[in-house]
């Protein structure tokens, strides 16, 4: 996407490594990097609720990727 901005939240498995990331893009326009912050937090939440499904308990291990 042409002048768009991106924000990604990791998501881990049940030992604690980066199994992957949630991610979004969106324009970069003054109005819709406003909402960044709050796009960021429910990027958050959602890669947070995906990791507890897959087992993640909170305790990160050594971060390897996919």
């Amino acid at each position: 996407m042409r002048n768009g901005a991106g924000v990604a939240a990791p998501r881990f498995d049940a030992l604690g490594n980066v199994a992957g990331a949630l991610t979004v893009s969106l324009p970069a326009d003054q109005h819709e990097m406003r909402r960044v912050p709050e796009v960021g937090v429910a990027m958050r939440r959602a890669a947070d609720e995906l990791s507890r499904r897959l087992g993640y308990t909170g305790t990160r291990g050594t971060a390897t990727l996919p």
